[in-house]
C-alpha cells in the first residue's frame, strides 16, 4: 500500500486520479431532445415523449395505429472534453439534422401526431440524438 502511495505522489498520477474521480461524480450532459433524459456514465439508450397532451397529461398512445407513418431525424456528436477541465469544453464534433422538418420529409408525413426523443450515448464520447415523429401519410387528408 505504501509503494502505491509513493507511485501516486507525482503531479501527473494525481491529475489522472483527479480526472478519473471527476468523471465518476459528474453526470452526463449533452443535447436535449425535448425532455431531460436520465444520466448515465457508461451507456445510455433512452426514449421519452416529446409531445404531451396537456389535458390528459399523457404522452404517446399506448398503441401506434397502423395508419400512422414514422419519420426519423438524427444528429451525432463526438465529445473529447474532460469533465472538470474547462479549457477542454469545446473539443467536440457534431453533425446531422435533427429537425422535425427532416423527420416529416423522411417519413413522408403530412403532419405530426406525436413525437419521441431518443438518445444513445456511449462513455460520454459518442452521442446519437434522434427525433421519431408519427403522423398520417402525406396526402391522406385529401383522400377523405
Amino acid at each position: 500500500m505504501v509503494a502505491l502511495a509513493k507511485r501516486l505522489s507525482g503531479p501527473l498520477p494525481r491529475a489522472i486520479l483527479m480526472a478519473g474521480s471527476a468523471m465518476l461524480f459528474v453526470g452526463c450532459t449533452g443535447a436535449r431532445v425535448g425532455v431531460e433524459l436520465p444520466s448515465a456514465m457508461i451507456y445510455r439508450d433512452t426514449t421519452a415523449p416529446m409531445t404531451i397532451d396537456r389535458d390528459r397529461r399523457t404522452g404517446a398512445p399506448t398503441e401506434i395505429p397502423e395508419t400512422l407513418n414514422v419519420g426519423r431525424s438524427q444528429s451525432y456528436q463526438l465529445d473529447f472534453s474532460v469533465p472538470g477541465i474547462d479549457w477542454t469544453r469545446g473539443f467536440s464534433i457534431g453533425w446531422g439534422d435533427m429537425s422535425l422538418e427532416t423527420a416529416l420529409r423522411e417519413g413522408n408525413l403530412e403532419s405530426v401526431t406525436y413525437a419521441d426523443g431518443r438518445q444513445l450515448q456511449i462513455l460520454r464520447i459518442f452521442t446519437k440524438a434522434q427525433i421519431i415523429a408519427y403522423g398520417p401519410p402525406e396526402g391522406s387528408s385529401s383522400q377523405q
